[in-house]
Order: C-alpha cells, then structure tokens, then sequence
C-alpha cells in the first residue's frame, strides 16, 4: 500500500494539462503506434553509455521503458523513442546538450525555443546501477517553422512512473481531430531513498507540431 500511495504522489508531480487522470500512474505498457510514427527497437542499457535518436526530418513523440520482474537496476532496463515528421519542419541543424546527473531529486533538460528534442543519451558507471548515479542528455535539433509555444490554458505534458513492466511516456496530442506532437522537454524525479529503476517517474514537456 505504501508503494502506491508513494506512487501516486510521485506521478502528482509531473506537470498536467494533458489528457492523463492526476492520480493515475499511467501509461502502462510501451508507446502504441499512431498513423506517421516510427518506433525505434528497444535498447538495453548494459553498456555503460548508450543513446538513440530519431531518423533525419523526424524528432521524438514518446519515450518507453522495459525492466523485468525484480530488475529494477539501471543496466537492467531498456528504453525506445518514438518518433515522427512535423509540419514544422525538423531541420539538421542539431546538438547535443551536457550531461545531467540524476542524483537530484529531479531534473529537466529543456530544448531551446525554436527546437525539439530528437535523442536521449544515458550513461553510469561500472557497478553504479541506482537511479541517482545515472546521467542523461539530449539531443535537440531546430524546427524550420516553429509554432508559437504561449498555451493559453497552460503547457501541455505528459508523464509515467515506470512501475510497470513496460510504461511509457506521450506528447501524442489531439489538435482538431489530428494527433500530434513533439517533445520540448525531458525530466526524471525519484523520492529520496527510491532508487531502482521502478520507483522513477518521467515527465514530458510537449509542443504541438
């Protein structure tokens, strides 16, 4: 009962204004498939410094994880990105940003204001396999027509704990009738003294394309 409860407040800390129930610990299960997207394969963390981006012309709409039973150490889990074109125009002009330790309780790491977020990084060292001894980056690339990013009724975001087996995390907005949406913003937080990979949330900053 304690792990839900714990759960719960943890998912209570990830920005709302998207389509998700506040005291929910959603999304069970990997990023389903939407008309126009590419789902990259899941890669295992093992390696000590592993990283994934989205083809050219393509940035990232949702992020998944993967751990088994019982696995809950960084070099147990795998993620994926799922990515897709935007009317806006995914550009070649792209970095990647520093490296963010996650022994804070909680981070972000932002994309500039005119771009998105094409590439997660994840790095730790040999044996260090908890939660605040892992690093991140992100790869962001600029939009040739960026959308305005003043949201009237707030910034609209999306989120998971990953106590799930699989759970992902989704900027797939509904715009009109038309799903979209990309990824401005990438955050980790864990309680203080949660450390396995199971008692992380995630949260996504999300722009329309």
């Amino acid at each position: 009962m304690k792990k839900i409860l714990y759960l719960l407040v943890l998912f209570s800390l990830v920005p709302g204004g998207y389509a998700q129930d506040p005291a929910s610990i959603c999304c069970r299960g990997l990023a389903p498939a939407t008309p126009g997207t590419i789902q990259l394969p899941m890669v295992s963390k093992v390696p000590l410094d592993v990283q994934q981006e989205c083809p050219p012309g393509t940035a990232m709409r949702a992020i998944s994880f993967s751990h088994q039973n019982d696995q809950n150490l960084t070099f147990q889990e795998s993620f994926a990105l799922t990515c897709a074109s935007s009317p806006s125009v995914v550009t070649n002009q792209c970095q990647w940003g520093q490296l963010i330790s996650n022994f804070a309780l909680s981070t972000t790491a932002t994309a500039p204001g005119d771009s998105v977020i094409t590439g997660v990084r994840f790095t730790h060292r040999f044996g260090q396999d908890f939660t605040y001894q892992q690093s991140y980056a992100v790869r962001t690339c600029r939009l040739q027509h960026p959308r305005s990013r003043a949201f009237p009724r707030g910034k609209p975001a999306g989120g998971t704990t990953k106590w799930h087996l699989q759970s992902h995390a989704s900027c797939s907005l509904s715009n009109g009738g038309v799903t979209s949406g990309l990824v401005d913003r990438l955050g980790f937080n864990h309680g203080n003294g949660y450390n396995g990979t199971h008692e992380e949330g995630v949260s996504l900053g999300c722009v329309y394309d």
